[in-house]
This record gives structure tokens, sequence and C-alpha cells, in this order.
């Protein structure tokens, strides 16, 4: 037997209120992921269609990448060290494009959970401040890597509202420029380092000789 809800309005009439409330259950079940039984940590996170839209996100990274180490002129490398730090994130780029079909639902909550603006502030406002107050040759590449790193890293504290469908790519995509952000920052502090170390030795080999 089913019972009905009426609720009384102050014009004397009652009206039956049962399908503004099965509506409202309705939209808090949808928007409620942890109700959703096909969302077992264990089962692999996407369909066929995130599959092919994240391993777009990936090849667009990976030309991406390589554009604006070339627009910054950093290849070729002055060493190998560089070599490695610049093939880090076509190596991340590429394993992640391979691995999208198998991700969890463990997974990606694990690796979404990071925030890299914090870390990046801490790394490139000492090293900006620091190459202000030195005369180098690179200065302006230097800035020019904090600079990117910083607004790479902003650029992911934006919410982009896109349906739940689309929400994966939204993600990897703020995943890629955390990547390239924390690259430039280790290159950039690399490249740095290594200026100032040969830049010292000039000048203690120049007062030797004198």
């Amino acid at each position: 037997m089913s019972t009905h809800k009426f609720k009384t309005h102050s014009d004397g009439y009652s009206y039956d209120t049962r399908n503004s409330i099965d509506e409202l259950n309705f939209s808090s079940h949808k928007c409620t992921t942890e109700t959703d039984p096909l969302e077992s940590e264990d089962n692999p996170c996407y369909n066929n269609n995130q599959i092919i839209n994240i391993r777009r996100v990936y090849l667009f990274a990976l030309i991406g990448w390589i554009i604006l180490i070339a627009l910054y002129k950093l290849i070729p490398p002055s060493d190998v060290i560089e070599a490695i730090i610049l093939f880090l994130p076509v190596l991340v780029f590429i394993i992640s494009y391979v691995s999208v079909p198998e991700i969890t639902y463990k997974v990606e909550k694990y690796m979404f959970k990071a925030n890299l603006l914090t870390l990046g502030l801490l790394v490139a406002l000492p090293l900006l401040n620091w190459i202000y107050t030195n005369h180098n040759e690179n200065r302006a590449l230097f800035i020019k890597l904090a600079a990117t790193a910083i607004i790479f890293s902003m650029v992911t504290l934006i919410d982009v509202w896109v349906p739940r469908d689309h929400l994966p790519v939204v993600k990897h995509i703020k995943s890629v420029l955390q990547t390239m952000a924390i690259t430039l920052l280790i290159f950039g502090l690399y490249r740095f380092f290594i200026d100032q170390t040969q830049e010292n030795n000039m000048k203690k080999e120049i007062s030797t000789s004198i």
C-alpha cells in the first residue's frame, strides 16, 4: 500500500508532493559518485571514448612540449643531465598514453591528490629573486622558465565545469601542465646552478692568475 504525502498551502488546497521529493532524491543520487556500483576502486576508469580523448591529450602534450623547448632554445641540451630532464615529460606522456585503458578508480584518486602550485612558488620565487640579484647572460631564459612554470601551475587551479564523461580529460590536461611546470623548474634550477658554478670558477681562476 503506497502512502501519499500532501502539503496544505495557505489557499486551503492540499497538493501531492511525491514528484518533487522523488526528483530531489533522483538529482542528489546523480551527483553522488559514491553510490555508483560501477565505480569499484579496482575497475577500469574510462570508457572507449574517454580513452581516445585522453590519448589525444597526451599526443598534443608531446607535440606542445617539443614546440615549447624549441621556442625557448633548450635544444640541443648542454649535457646529458639536461637531456634527461627534457626527456622526462616525453617519457611520462608515453607511459600515460599506453596506461590509460588500465587506469582504475583507485589509481586516479591517488594520482590527482597533489597540488604543485605551492611547490612551484617555493622554488620559483626564490629563484627569480636570486636571478635578479645576479648578473648572468642567461637571466632572460631563467625568468621565462620560472614564469612559465608558475603560470602552468596556476592554470591547473582553474575549475572547468564539464559533463561527467569529460571530467577525466580535464584532469589529465591539468596533469600535463603540472608535468611541464615541474620539469621547467628542474631544468631552470640545474642550468642556473651550473652557470653560477662555471662563473665562480672563472672568477677564481682569474684571481689566482693575478
